[in-house]
């Protein structure tokens, strides 16, 4: 009779304790321990602490501090004896700001929902950035840019290895000193020396907006601890715009002058004039245009403005020569044979109206007028737009400086005095030259 030999089945023993932490966002999080059956020949046993991620059919070990954290846990416990409920409950807690870092690592889209005070502080700042994007989508925020410099500087902040884990509820003042401070020593490629005072400040308030949001909006239990931070002293930093020459303004305005130039000669012209911004002339259509009057309506633009300001509009004059540039508009399109409706926006192509739709962008002043001036005057390319608005308000402010802020839209005069720069010198207010005129 033949003898049928059995095989014994080995059992492969597993090499890591394993504590299910959860789902979240689609990420499954484990966390694996090596155990008494860990072949510790072939790996180093220390750097086999970790959490592993699983999604979109990945795996993904996560080994950075999770030993050390693990240690300081069993550390802490002690002599007590949790259950394996209880254990992973508190692993739940202990790497909570690890696990949301994961997720978002993972690019990960996050239920607004789960935002906690547990959460890291770059999750949170993200999360705040997205709903600032959706908020531009839907016309309720414009001028996104701006707010994604700022997150991008957050982010570069709170990516340090000693700030990636920090979570809501661990921040304290000292971190946005910090903040303040890696603004104002950190170069970039545009400010090699680092940020002015005046643009640190407003990234700080950019940092308030972003508690006001957590605290009022989100209703988490925050302190808000920017408003404990006093803004940096710009009272003796360099002018952050140049101040152009007489003779600059003088051959800058001379040369263009031409037709091809016409829709950034009148930019220009408007911002000079009349100290409003570019983006307001852009948006300038022609129900807002009123010739026979020589004005034209324009609307506040200011990113920082709330949701009533926005619709603020005030008349501003328009001088013979802007007058005259507006009327080119006019009969170039008239000349193509086409209506101007209302809604028709004044700065078009070929220095014509532009139907409907959206407002010329930036890019394209930048692309079709500003880049061709410099290529055919190089020797004027150190003339920026915005610099007309700040030349002006210098000038005009030694002469009537409360006309000065009038007419560039300031809430408060302090805002107008910083371009004055005449210092501290005086002159004397003389009594014969005022009753003169008043006899006269």
């Amino acid at each position: 009779m033949k003898k049928v030999m059995k095989m014994q089945k080995v059992i492969k023993k597993e090499q890591h304790d394993k504590y299910p932490l959860g789902v979240y966002s689609g990420v499954k999080i484990t966390l694996k321990i090596p155990n008494r059956y860990y072949d510790n020949s072939k790996n180093d046993k220390q750097n086999n602490y970790f959490l592993e991620s699983y999604y979109n059919q990945k795996q993904k070990k996560h080994k950075e501090e999770v030993r050390a954290m693990y240690n300081d846990y069993i550390n802490s416990r002690g002599n007590t004896r949790p259950t394996l409920s209880q254990k992973i409950d508190d692993f739940k807690e202990l790497y909570a700001s690890k696990i949301d870092y994961i997720v978002s690592s993972l690019n990960v889209a996050k239920e607004e929902a789960s935002l906690n005070m547990n959460v890291t502080v770059l999750s949170a700042v993200n999360a705040y950035f997205k709903k600032q994007e959706e908020q531009n989508e839907i016309g309720q925020l414009k001028r996104i840019d701006n707010y994604r410099n700022r997150n991008k500087r957050l982010n570069d902040f709170f990516s340090q290895d000693q700030y990636k884990y920090l979570r809501l509820r661990d921040l304290r003042v000292d971190v946005w000193e910090a903040f303040k401070y890696y603004l104002l020593k950190t170069p970039t490629d545009k400010k090699p020396e680092g940020l002015a005072c005046s643009s640190v400040n407003q990234y700080m308030v950019y940092v308030k907006s972003f508690y006001n949001w957590l605290i009022d909006v989100k209703d988490l239990n925050i302190k808000n601890h920017p408003a404990k931070i006093a803004p940096l002293d710009t009272s003796h930093q360099k002018p952050k715009y140049n101040y152009v020459s007489d003779s600059d303004l003088i051959e800058f305005f001379s040369k263009l002058n031409q037709s091809k130039y016409l829709r950034l000669h009148l930019i220009c012209l408007l911002v000079f004039e009349n100290n409003i911004r570019p983006v307001q002339s852009y948006h300038i259509q022609h129900q807002h245009i009123d010739l026979d009057n020589s004005r034209i309506k324009v609307f506040n633009m200011k990113k920082s403005s709330s949701a009533i300001n926005k619709d603020k509009s005030r008349w501003i004059p328009l001088s013979p020569k802007a007058k005259e540039l507006v009327s080119c508009f006019y009969t170039n399109t008239a000349a193509n044979g086409r209506a101007i409706n209302p809604e028709d926006y004044l700065l078009g192509g070929r220095n014509r109206f532009k139907s409907g739709g959206k407002p010329i962008s930036q890019g394209d002043i930048r692309d079709l007028q500003v880049l061709k001036f410099r290529e055919d005057y190089e020797h004027l390319n150190h003339i920026q737009i915005y610099e007309m608005k700040h030349t002006s308000i210098t000038i005009s402010s030694q002469e009537d400086i409360l006309a000065t802020q009038k007419r560039a839209d300031h809430v408060k005069i302090q805002t107008t005095q910083i371009y004055d720069r005449s210092g501290n010198d005086s002159t004397y207010f003389s009594l014969d030259e005022y009753l003169a005129k008043q006899i006269k």
